[in-house]
């Protein structure tokens, strides 16, 4: 299971005698400054590099990071998580039956706590063996990187590979079809562009899908677009969770983000959703009712950005110092977070991407969508949408949303 050519400077097979239901291989990446564990599943054949902390889960005699454990005690902690997934395969194939017990009392003995590793995030959730990503753009390399921390075995994909591969890095496997992905992933997770995006991927997903997985979805992609995802998962016996998320870049990389979650309450999802946010939002039973609440999120978020942009081009077309209109809103009634990271952006002329101009004109689409489904008039919704697209066309389009401030200097069609 080690790549050849030389991938890993160096590793250390554990003995044959724990060449069971799982075996480990400690991977020294001095380049890094931390070592990882290749943990590989002869019994499905699922392949997933682990940081180090996910020893100190398992009962080993260390901490943080350094030189490879001495072996006697990776063996010992080796028994510790052998128990656990050794219960799993020996449900599937009674020869081994009895060998994981053996295992694990042999952990004990040498006096390292048991437990289960793989995928404990320490709030009682159960273990998830490994998680598939698809879509890694500026929301879920975040989201990835965390899932990584947190512990969790995770299999990426990207339809431009090159922006999955940084990843690998860091212990995620990247693969080359969302096929790969998925097959024999407890959890499955969709964090793309749009819903035809996520319909394409699941698509292609079909032939490693198996009935049973939880899949959330977790991408931005309206009303009529996720009735149409859920209709895929009853077809394909998935467990179906709409949970899109509320937060950008930095949130995603900062493990910070609000989940919005509707459908089923599985217990899978308990120790993802920790790892990528800082709290999950239960808006109902029926799927769908977290995609309605994000319209409104994230409509908010988008009028607001837009407003933003034209108090600064209005101050800059009258001649106003927008230094003068910042000090004026800063610290008042007006004032809020937002407002100044925006202000920020536009005032530095830093327009690197959190959310882009082309993803919140989409979104003003879907909001567009629903409110003309429940006879609602979005005035400032379409206003914004305009604007965003004026700032796409004049070459904002991958620029943040706060881009749409160029929009004050375009003229309308």
């Amino acid at each position: 299971m080690v790549p050849a050519g030389g991938a890993f400077p160096a590793y250390r097979e554990m003995p044959a005698a724990l060449d069971g239901p799982a075996r480990r291989v400690v991977v020294d990446r001095p380049a890094l400054g931390r070592d990882r564990l290749l943990v590989s599943r002869p019994d499905t054949g699922a392949c997933s590099a682990r940081p180090a902390a996910v020893r100190e889960e398992a009962g080993a005699v260390r901490t943080g990071f350094g030189p490879a454990v001495p072996a006697p005690a990776l063996e010992a902690a080796m028994g510790a998580e052998t128990e656990a997934w050794g219960r799993h395969a020996a449900a599937r194939d009674p020869v081994r039956r009895g060998r994981p017990r053996a295992w694990g009392d042999q952990a004990v003995a040498r006096g390292v706590q048991t437990g289960r590793a793989t995928g404990r995030t320490g709030k009682g959730s159960d273990a998830v063996e490994t998680v598939a990503l698809l879509g890694t753009g500026i929301m879920g390399s975040g989201m990835a990187r965390n899932l990584l921390r947190a512990g969790l075995g995770l299999r990426v994909w990207n339809r431009t590979r090159e922006k999955a591969e940084p990843l690998a890095a860091e212990g995620a496997v990247v693969v080359d079809s969302p096929a790969e992905a998925v097959a024999g992933a407890g959890v499955v997770l969709t964090m793309l562009t749009d819903g035809a995006a996520v319909a394409q991927a699941m698509a292609a997903a079909a032939p490693g899908l198996r009935a049973g997985q939880v899949w959330a979805q977790m991408s931005t992609v309206g009303v009529a677009a996720l009735e149409e995802l859920a209709g895929f998962a009853r077809e394909h016996g998935l467990v179906f969770v709409d949970a899109p998320v509320q937060g950008t870049r930095q949130p995603a990389e900062a493990g910070s983000l609000v989940v919005l979650a509707s459908g089923p309450a599985d217990p899978r999802l308990e120790p993802v959703f920790a790892a990528v946010g800082a709290k999950t939002l239960r808006a109902g039973e029926e799927a769908g009712a977290a995609t309605r609440l994000k319209l409104t999120t994230v409509g908010y978020a988008i009028t607001l950005t837009a407003a933003v942009g034209e108090a600064l081009a209005l101050a800059e077309g009258l001649e106003v110092d927008p230094g003068l209109f910042a000090q004026a809103v800063t610290g008042g009634p007006m004032d809020n977070p937002y407002l100044q990271a925006k202000m920020k952006a536009v005032l530095e002329r830093d327009f690197s991407p959190s959310f882009t101009v082309h993803g919140a004109e989409k979104d003003t689409g879907l909001i567009a969508e629903a409110a003309d489904r429940a006879g609602v008039a979005v005035d400032l919704a379409r206003a914004a949408a305009a604007r965003l697209h004026r700032a796409a066309a004049a070459g904002h389009a991958e620029q943040d949303m706060a881009a749409a401030y160029f929009a004050g200097f375009e003229k309308a069609p």
